[in-house]
């Protein structure tokens, strides 16, 4: 896999708080997805604290077997894509329901 243009926290034009973002959502999946023994976890977390270790967190994906590495990664890419619809739904629209059946507003308590 090559860094050139990137993907998730490794995208170049992206803020050093999105990365942050990124690789912390990346990293709770990989916990969940590959267990807390897998070196993706801690590589991943190496690369929040150390932006230098970003490669290296890269490497250790690359590292991780093709099955498991795509579920991964489809895990994230749909994550990324709720966000992004998040981000363009206006806060006003109903986001669920409570019980009793009234609806819930952004930023509302239940």
């Amino acid at each position: 896999m090559s860094a050139t243009g990137g993907f998730g926290p490794w995208a170049v034009a992206i803020s050093p708080m999105e990365r942050l973002a990124r690789l912390r959502a990346l990293r709770a999946l990989a916990l969940v997805l590959l267990g807390p023994e897998d070196p993706l976890g801690a590589a991943l977390l190496e690369a929040e604290r150390d932006p230098a270790a970003a490669g290296k967190a890269l490497d250790a994906l690359d590292a991780v077997p093709s099955r498991r590495r795509r579920r991964l990664l489809a895990s994230y890419a749909e994550l990324a894509r709720a966000a992004r619809r998040d981000q363009a739904e206006p806060a006003s629209l109903s986001i669920g329901t409570c019980r009793g059946g009234q609806a819930l507003r952004r930023g509302s308590r239940a």
